[in-house]
């Protein structure tokens, strides 16, 4: 591989033993970044909760010290510009990447790229030797870790490499290995004095648990030494002995859980033959890895001297592909006729263009302004108005984006209906044709929306009126409007909404966007979310069953119409019929009086069973959304609705009696330690987000959510979402989750007729009273005959009120 000569670049692996960065200057090899005089810095993860998996979630470490490393950075490249590349494990997806990103953009860092371990790891091989794989075949990428073995299996490519399939077995590292050691030298201990193993195992004082952290760490000492000698001794804290430890004694420990890792990586293969095989990690150096690999891929691993450094080196090496280009001075114009004649087509032009002048490299330079202007009028004749109105724009595009450009007019046929492009010349035109209904209002009005993803980019209102006969129709431009900070408020459990905002935000490279999707992706609601909307220009509110019932949700849109702006709240909807809850009084009548429009997103149609009170399906886009609206319940605070459980799981814990949970039918249920988790486990074994179970088209699916320890179903790791049959049993951690079989809703019990309750109600009173009246006489008969003295007098008391209670039921039944 040929190192570029031009630019820094910074690349950063984060395990969870360690945190290793790298930095490579202009035409120089990579080097580690020294922050705190050694190469690796503490975990940025929890080696108690193995965070490699998920480090995000493993507490505020990582910050400090990506800031240690952006600081060294700095103060190496000065102000030169540095790109950053950043390993993750393969299985992330899109919206884990981004998060990870932006974290790192955060720091100081910038120019950031998520790669897969095994790709940067692939890359450092290449490095070393470009011969190893040849282009088409297969590389073995073994990562023995401190919290898991990952195998990898990579197919070379004329760009690099791309993962074939992978797969993590999780407590197979090197923290596994120092847990049974310490147990095998536990047992040597308590067999010569017990007292001193005791202290060493359950410390109570600060000299305890200093022996037993400096065991600890003799320990992993001693692992390191076996990689190179064939015994070597240990020194026993609180205890003045030395014990000796065989290569083989380690190995008899370490074998088993080297089995299950490679009993994967056979399974991994499939079968398949690697052209190399590459062994990294801390643990590759121990001996017994690399024989196990040879016995079962029939060559010898390719190792290196310092495998901790690896994946760091290969992110710094790897080729990053051409950014695209970004125009900043895009324009959208559009010429539309100043009135409608009914049942004739009209004509109308949409342009997509850059305000600036621009070089091709045929015609030479060219205005595009100008080429607007003469495209209209050969289009129109020489009837267009020669002097457009102009916008500036105030967020860039990069080349390649696609745009959806969708008239709205109510009682206006639309031909086409929209335009699909992707921005990639000066000046794209589209043309639709117009034709009015006879019924159609004086007045048509409605809007031009430009989409990118799920964002609306711009857009301009139309007021068109609609002529009587023959008359001219005149034409005029219009620029559409294009909004420099859009809010997007929406639930976390939209989870297409939550990826296509991700993507769009990439790719606008939009900061303000970028800022609100960082924001939504932590945990937590952050009430920084509510200074961001007064800094909006509009306000996008995606409604759906799950946002409409989140109160995150409602105090953002509470905020954005508080702010009384005109326009400035924007509703969009995708599901059908449009989710509402009228006695909930949602949408609220500040919502109800605005249009809403569909927006174009492909998500899977949710559960058709809504809720009882769903009213009638809502106009088509274009059409007035409500009519008419309805009395809107306080719209603060507002309970939100328990569904009636469809399915439910009998979470069965590894200390503790089982417990039922039910599954609601509307949204998905995020199991984990988390505290916001829906179903929310004591398992110390469980991640925080740990697996997620949906319903989809009266079914439920389960879902692993990237979790340490991986999610089981029927004893079987789950990949991908599988589907659930009653008797199924989830495993998570050392918890166990029974599904059972569907129970169908109650069906409310039939109220009687008004004059049967009627009847009914005087006839359990006289009931109760004659029980009442009878039941104290019985007992004041028998105080008065048994009780010689005052009881005689309370007696004769009950007597007396038990007969008159008894007379007056008697009466009422009569």
């Amino acid at each position: 591989m040929t190192l570029s000569a031009r630019g820094w670049r910074v690349g950063i692996s984060i395990g969870s033993a360690a945190t290793v960065a790298m930095l490579r200057a202009p035409g120089m090899r990579p080097r580690p970044i020294l922050a705190g005089s050694a190469p690796r810095l503490p975990s940025s993860a929890d080696p108690v909760y193995p965070g490699h998996r998920d480090p995000l979630l493993a507490g505020s470490m990582l910050p400090q010290h990506l800031a240690r490393i952006a600081h060294e950075v700095h103060r190496a490249a000065g102000a030169e510009f540095v790109e950053t590349t950043v390993a993750c494990p393969p299985e992330w997806g899109d919206s884990r990447r981004t998060a990870l990103a932006e974290v790192v953009t955060r720091a100081g860092l910038g120019g950031v790229e998520v790669v897969a371990e095994t790709v940067a790891a692939a890359a450092c091989l290449t490095d070393l030797d470009d011969g190893a794989v040849a282009p088409g075949g297969l590389l073995l990428v073994f990562d023995a870790g401190a919290s898991s073995c990952d195998a990898g299996l990579l197919r070379r490519t004329p760009g690099g490499f791309e993962t074939v399939a992978f797969e993590t077995v999780a407590d197979t590292g090197g923290i596994r290995f120092d847990t049974d050691l310490v147990e095998f030298i536990g047992a040597r201990i308590a067999g010569e004095n017990r007292a001193v193993w005791q202290r060493l195992k359950d410390p109570l004082t600060p000299v305890d648990r200093a022996a037993r952290l400096l065991l600890w760490e003799e320990v992993r000492a001693l692992k390191e030494r076996l990689s190179d000698q064939h015994e070597t001794t240990l020194t026993v804290p609180l205890a003045d002995t030395v014990l000796t430890v065989t290569r083989e004694e380690f190995e008899t420990l370490a074998r088993p859980v080297l089995d299950r890792a490679l009993r994967a990586t056979r399974d991994l293969l499939d079968g398949a033959s690697a052209a190399a095989v590459f062994l990294i990690g801390g643990s590759s150096r121990i001996p017994l890895v690399g024989r196990l690999l040879t016995e079962l891929t029939g060559r010898e691993p390719i190792t290196v001297k310092d495998p901790d450094l690896v994946v760091a080196e290969g992110c710094t090496l790897l080729e990053r592909k051409q950014a695209p280009l970004i125009d900043d001075d895009v324009q959208f114009t559009v010429y539309r006729p100043l009135r409608l004649p009914p049942n004739r087509w009209e004509s109308m032009l949409v342009f997509a263009h850059k305000s600036g002048p621009v070089v091709d490299p045929v015609i030479g330079p060219v205005d595009p302004i100008r080429e607007v202007r003469a495209r209209a009028e050969r289009f129109f004749g020489g009837g267009a108005d020669p002097s457009p109105r102009t916008v500036d724009a105030h967020r860039p595009l990069p080349r390649g984006a696609r745009l959806r450009i969708v008239p709205e007019l109510p009682g206006v046929e639309c031909n086409p209906p929209e335009h699909v492009l992707d921005w990639q010349e000066p000046v794209h035109e589209l043309a639709f044709r117009l034709r009015v209904a006879p019924t159609a209002p004086e007045v048509v009005r409605g809007f031009v929306r430009v989409w990118c993803g799920p964002i609306v980019i711009g857009e301009v209102s139309l007021a068109l009126p609609i002529t009587l006969g023959d008359v001219p129709v005149e034409r005029t431009p219009e620029p559409i409007r294009r909004y420099r900070k859009i809010f997007p408020s929406y639930s976390r459990r939209d989870a297409a909404v939550v990826e296509e905002f991700a993507t769009a935000a990439r790719a606008l490279g939009d900061q303000y966007l970028q800022d609100v999707v960082t924001l939504r992706s932590g945990e937590q609601w952050s009430p920084r979310l509510l200074e961001l909307i007064e800094e909006a220009d509009v306000f996008q509110l995606f409604w759906s069953s799950n946002s409409m019932l989140s109160d995150y949700c409602r105090a953002e849109w509470e905020c954005a119409l508080g702010l009384g702006r005109p326009s400035f709240v924007r509703p969009l909807y995708w599901e059908d019929p449009l989710p509402e809850a009228p006695r909930l009084g949602l949408p609220p009548a500040d919502l109800r009086r605005l249009h809403f429009a569909r927006v174009p997103i492909a998500v899977a149609a949710t559960d058709p069973a809504r809720t009882a009170e769903s009213g009638p399906a809502p106009a088509a886009p274009g059409a007035p959304a409500w009519s008419p609206p309805s009395p809107a319940a306080p719209r603060s605070p507002a309970p939100a609705p328990v569904p009636a459980p469809a399915a439910s799981l009998r979470v069965i814990p590894a200390a503790g009696e089982p417990v039922l949970y039910g599954l609601p039918r509307q949204r998905a249920t995020i199991i984990g330690t988390a505290v916001n988790a829906d179903l929310r486990l004591t398992d110390s074994y469980a991640s925080r987000r740990h697996a997620e179970i949906t319903p989809s088209g009266g079914r439920f699916l389960v879902d692993d959510l990237g979790s340490t320890n991986g999610t089981t179903l029927n004893g079987h790791r789950v990949n991908g979402r599988e589907p659930l049959r009653p008797g199924d049993v989830i495993g998570i951690g050392k918890t166990s989750l029974e599904f059972t079989e569907p129970v169908a809703a109650a069906s409310p019990p039939r109220s009687a007729p008004a004059s049967t309750k009627g009847a009914e109600e005087p006839r359990r009173v006289s009931i109760g009273l004659v029980a009442t009246g009878a039941a104290l006489a019985v007992a004041g008969t028998g105080w008065w005959l048994l009780s010689p003295y005052a009881g005689m007098l309370v007696g004769l008391c009950g007597l007396a009120a038990g007969l008159i209670l008894l007379v007056a039921g008697l009466t009422r039944r009569a």
